[in-house]
């Protein structure tokens, strides 16, 4: 079951950025896949071939990436984490591959066709911008009061309350940095320029309100998964289903508005910034101080590669990228690691990895041998796999119990302490599990 979430979860997202990316083959403030070209271009046989092409070929690589997460479900549970990394690294970088030939191709044609832009120098105020709608910071407030509820119910979990109260702060200090953006001028049409910046922010800081009320409904899951945890996993599943669906409608809505405006531009002169934009999409300008700017078409943001900030940012994530398979057989590992369970005359040690728990003999009121385990048993706090849980686990027959075993290998070993602590411990060995419960009933 854990599998099939987990890739289900996931299985969506090629087609996502299949239908985002054909959408760039749309004329939008004068750009296609990437190249700033003229009104003329857009009826140009070699322009449709290079869209047509991209579109197939974009359709090709979601439907690859998409029965390969569904047949990964069948994969052993021991390579399940290396191939989830591998898969979502490939899911994000593949789609590009096909973009920047296309782009090139199209830079080419530009090149070929003599629709190079001649520069000009054009100055606008950013105080003439009609100003836009900030959103009441009692918004942010009330969600971050909202997301901290849960910890007087739950204070076991409260890192996770406070991270999600942490973001709607975040998210607030987000919003506000968003008006600080630069017009969006295409041409010389100053109310084009004022209409395409006021829309991008009224969509942008709606896009903030929501993932704001998020936050608090998150903590709430997290709340009902401690105790009916399927139900827990399922309501935060809906919730970043809902969230997935408004972001992406609201994208694709503010890239139909940008569509509309411009569709009349390019006849005349126009904005032209593709030296700026190695392959189309990564912002490298040492002449612009900013470190965030905005994409080029919807509603996102990038950085600015040419600052020393966006060179740290460009850094760390890709790092992050490549160490993604890396971390995925680290995942694996942990989940084949050794469960070494030893009893003497002192106390009964469980360890596993980085995981060790000693329980003094002295300390020791009752030992149970259980064949299969508690009813309603889920996690808490730490890590609940198909083969390996450990960490804080709760259900209806033990209540709160301290767990270090592999849930496909039984027996357990459920003992209590005098102080009313409990522990579940079982070895990958049955044979093992069994002695140490003879040696301790003894």
């Amino acid at each position: 079951m854990t599998k099939l979430i987990l890739w289900l979860s996931v299985a969506w997202i090629p087609a996502m950025m299949a239908w985002m990316l054909i959408n760039e083959t749309k004329f939008k403030k004068n750009i296609v896949i990437g190249a700033t070209l003229p009104k003329e271009a857009r009826e140009d046989t070699k322009v449709q071939k290079i869209c047509s092409d991209f579109r197939k070929q974009q359709i090709l690589t979601a439907a690859v990436l998409t029965l390969i997460a569904l047949a990964a479900v069948l994969l052993p549970w021991e390579h399940t984490w290396t191939a989830f990394m591998i898969w979502t690294l490939a899911a994000v970088c593949m789609p590009y591959i096909p973009y920047i030939f296309s782009h090139e191709k199209m830079m080419r044609l530009k090149e070929d066709r003599g629709w190079i832009q001649q520069s000009r120098v054009i100055r606008v105020s950013t105080s003439s911008l009609p100003p836009a709608e900030r959103l009441n910071p009692l918004l942010f407030v009330i969600c971050t009061i909202l997301s901290l509820a849960p910890v007087f119910f739950d204070r076991e979990m409260w890192p996770v309350y406070v991270c999600f109260a942490a973001m709607c702060p975040f998210f607030w200090f987000s919003c506000r940095y968003l008006y600080r953006h630069k017009a969006e001028m295409v041409d010389e049409n100053m109310e084009l320029t004022k209409a395409l910046s006021a829309v991008r922010t009224y969509h942008w800081s709606k896009l903030w309100a929501i993932s704001t009320i998020c936050c608090p409904l998150y903590s709430l899951c997290c709340l009902i998964s401690s105790h009916y945890a399927l139900i827990g996993i399922l309501l935060v599943l809906a919730v970043t289903a809902v969230l997935c669906v408004f972001a992406f409608r609201m994208e694709m809505k503010l890239r139909s508005i940008q569509e509309k405006l411009t569709k009349d531009s390019g006849s005349d002169w126009y904005a032209d910034e593709d030296d700026r934009w190695i392959f189309g999409f990564l912002y490298y300008n040492p002449d612009d101080t900013r470190t965030i700017i905005n994409s080029r078409v919807g509603m996102n943001s990038t950085v600015n590669m040419a600052t020393v900030p966006g060179k740290v940012i460009m850094v760390i994530t890709a790092l992050l990228f490549v160490s993604l398979p890396f971390l995925g057989i680290m995942l694996d590992g942990v989940s084949r690691q050794e469960i070494v369970i030893t009893n003497t005359e002192e106390a009964v040690k469980a360890d596993a990895g980085w995981t060790h728990y000693t329980i003094d003999q002295d300390d020791i009121v009752s030992v149970t041998l259980m064949e299969k385990l508690p009813d309603n048993f889920r996690r808490r706090v730490g890590t609940g796999l198909e083969n390996l849980c450990k960490g804080s686990f709760v259900s209806d027959e033990t209540g709160r119990v301290t767990v270090l075993l592999d849930p496909t290998v039984s027996p357990f070993l459920l003992i209590e302490t005098d102080e009313g602590k409990k522990y579940l411990l079982g070895s990958r060995d049955p044979a093992l599990t069994e002695k140490i419960y003879t040696e301790l009933s003894d």
